[in-house]
């Protein structure tokens, strides 16, 4: 990318310009200053090599078979080896939104919970690999269709890691506090500024989402409430630093 595609995506990562999106909590530093993190090309797609974090997006039909006959086939095998504790991740804003995967990993939360098995449960706003395959999916073509207020608060996948191995490493407490990324874009914002930075920019079409869903999303039921903690790199960061190559 040369020079000026690279200030052009560098600033609508940082939303200059934009009302949609939260102040970055950390001014990005210009090229050559501080320390990029090396990545793998495919993380222009979204891509996070066995992650496989878009699989609800692109499989439907895994929804119930992975997150509940799995979890059933899962805390079978736990009764049986006398496991002590159970960390589950989970997802922010579940209660309020009939998306199927949604509600199929509530389904899997309450079977933890009625397990008998003691238990964590730590749910995460949307992970920045999925907002990037979702932008790459959007921008595939020479139209992107953008689902009309939708926003997102993307939260970095190693501090949800760290989060859960500080968890599973102490006692079982339940429902702990949610956890998400420190900066709440709106999905048009989050796409227009991933094709800047991989120099793919298209025009946008605003497209409603009719239903319980959509509804869901557009009053922000998948963002972090009063009950939840801003962890991690910001999506602006995570655009510039790790898919800037």
């Amino acid at each position: 990318m040369g020079p000026a595609s690279w200030e052009t995506g560098r600033a609508r990562a940082q939303g200059q310009g934009r009302d949609d999106a939260r102040d970055d909590p950390q001014p990005l530093p210009a090229p050559g200053q501080g320390q990029r993190r090396p990545v793998d090309r495919a993380r222009r797609d979204g891509g996070r090599p066995g992650c496989g974090h878009d699989r609800p997006l692109r499989d439907a039909s895994r929804f119930n078979k992975v997150d509940v006959e799995g979890t059933k086939w899962l805390l079978k095998a736990a009764h049986g080896f006398g496991v002590k504790h159970i960390v589950y991740v989970s997802i922010v804003g579940i209660d309020d939104n009939p998306f199927p995967y949604y509600q199929a990993k509530r389904r899997a939360e309450r079977l933890i919970e009625e397990s008998g098995i003691p238990y964590t449960v730590l749910r995460a706003t949307q992970f920045q690999e999925l907002v990037v395959a979702v932008a790459n999916a959007l921008t595939k073509g020479p139209i992107a269709p953008i689902p009309k207020d939708f926003r997102v608060q993307p939260v970095d996948i190693e501090a949800v890691a760290a989060r859960l191995a500080e968890l599973a490493a102490g006692e079982p407490a339940g429902r702990v506090r949610d956890i998400g990324g420190p900066q709440v874009v709106s999905l048009a914002y989050a796409v227009d500024a991933y094709a800047s930075v991989v120099d793919r920019t298209r025009r946008q079409v605003q497209i409603p989402v009719p239903g319980k869903v959509g509804a869901a999303f557009r009053a922000g039921a998948n963002l972090l409430g009063e009950h939840g903690d801003e962890v991690g790199e910001s999506f602006s960061h995570h655009l510039v630093w790790r898919l800037e190559t």
